[in-house]
């Protein structure tokens, strides 16, 4: 779907959704809740993970996610490679994560970082 499309499932708020990051970045849990959701049904719709590659997964999470105890789990990817590859694509300079991140942190101080 296009992102100005309402229906749009969106990793940020940008399209329609830009007003979340003016004048500065604000963290809205359940706009985010909604994409998880969303996203969460459409892999289920149309992605099979073979059984190997699950197992696999839940081992990288159980041994370096739980095993610092059950805490909310933060997924920061940085794609400035990809963008720079992409004369189409803004490269958004790292700065502009961390309003975002340290908002989210606040709330969940607790949270552990996965950064890819």
């Amino acid at each position: 779907l296009h992102h100005l499309s309402a229906d749009s499932v969106q990793p940020y708020p940008h399209g329609i959704y830009r007003h979340f990051k003016s004048p500065v970045w604000r963290f809205d849990e359940p706009w985010h809740w909604r994409m998880r959701l969303r996203a969460r049904a459409v892999l289920a719709r149309h992605v099979q993970f073979k059984p190997q590659t699950v197992d696999k997964a839940k081992a990288f999470y159980a041994n370096n996610m739980l095993a610092f105890g059950d805490r909310p789990l933060l997924g920061v990817h940085i794609r400035s490679i990809y963008a720079a590859q992409d004369s189409a694509r803004r490269l958004i300079p790292t700065d502009e994560y961390y309003p975002l991140i340290n908002l989210y942190l606040q709330h969940r101080p607790e949270t552990l970082i996965f950064l890819s």
